[in-house]
């Protein structure tokens, strides 16, 4: 990522954080629960668009993170349940030592106390990925290709996003892929309000569900949902932990490289992920059905960035929408 996508990113987390702010006496009495120990250090860390996180030094030295979710309803069970499961065929994640729901004058919160990994966050944490040597590039991203093998042998109960028992609301990947497409009149409706050629939006919209009508019926398996480098901690060359669950969901292994080619394959291959997966077999059609999913991507982060008013991330979700558009032209 470009130092200048970093810094507008940056920018844009600033803002949605400065709206969260969690008074001390509640981390402090979540922490004694969770920990027994006195906090002697707090240090917020600017890194996500959807919880406020702290990287928390106890009267041991130990340390953990707390993550505060302000969601109306009861949040993080999802991820322990997804966390639990992985854990047990050896892909390395954080333990978590608490999770606690609390609701106070004005708002509901949840917290989720995980103690730290061992290792560094490989982006916008003390290293730099991006500088690193191609060839170490390569290793370090074909390993989490591995892990990602492990994580995606997990099954789920149905599709999307999945709640404290691994169960989406959605029955088939079809039904999932085609709730953009169901919402046909907003998607028009957000074009025409951004400035939009709606005949774009339209072939886009006809693609999926053109697309989403010839699937196969598949199981649906765990998806990490944020799979990125900026959720890896290592040590040298060596992956020591896969961090924050909150997005897992049940879908087909291909749309979690979807997501991947969207957001880094033009600077991190895609094709260096699957190098690394074990079970191609099923990853079948992966290099045409991501062409497709990543429209549906395009759509999800387009409507996000609209809905939150951020208008140079809506300029540039518009203009990958119409370049990821020129495959089927």
């Amino acid at each position: 990522m470009s130092s200048n996508k970093k810094s507008h990113y940056q920018e844009y987390l600033e803002q949605l954080q400065s709206k969260m702010h969690t008074a001390d006496d509640l981390i402090i009495n979540v922490l004694k629960e969770a920990t027994g120990k006195e906090m002697i250090n707090k240090r917020r860390i600017i890194a996500g668009e959807a919880n406020e996180v702290y990287e928390i030094t106890l009267a041991d030295n130990s340390q953990v993170f707390v993550r505060i979710s302000q969601r109306k309803e009861p949040d993080f069970e999802q991820e322990k349940w997804a966390i639990d499961q992985v854990k047990k065929i050896g892909v390395p994640v954080p333990e978590v030592l608490l999770i606690k729901h609390l609701k106070t004058d004005d708002k509901s919160l949840s917290f989720c106390v995980q103690k730290k990994v061992e290792g560094e966050v490989l982006d916008r944490g003390n290293i730099d990925f991006g500088k690193f040597d191609k060839k170490l590039q390569r290793k370090i991203i074909n390993q989490a290709g591995e892990i990602l093998s492990k994580i995606n042998s997990i099954k789920t109960k149905g599709f999307g996003q999945i709640n404290k028992n691994g169960e989406g609301k959605y029955t088939s990947l079809r039904e999932l892929m085609l709730q953009n497409v169901n919402q046909e009149k907003s998607y028009l409706a957000m074009a025409e309000k951004i400035g939009m050629d709606k005949k774009i939006m339209e072939n886009i919209l006809q693609i999926i569900k053109e697309r989403a009508n010839d699937l196969p019926d598949i199981e649906p398996v765990l998806n990490h949902g944020d799979y990125g480098t900026k959720h890896f901690v290592a040590i040298g060359e060596k992956i020591t932990g896969i961090l924050d669950w909150g997005e897992a969901n049940g879908n087909s292994p291909i749309y979690e490289l979807a997501r991947w080619d969207y957001w880094f394959g033009d600077e991190i291959p895609t094709k260096w992920l699957v190098e690394g997966y074990v079970n191609k077999s099923a990853l079948q059609g992966w290099e045409d059905n991501i062409k497709w999913m990543k429209l549906d991507k395009g759509l999800e982060v387009l409507w996000w960035y609209v809905e939150d008013n951020y208008q140079k991330a809506i300029e540039r979700a518009v203009n990958k929408l119409i370049e990821d558009l020129k495959f089927f032209k």
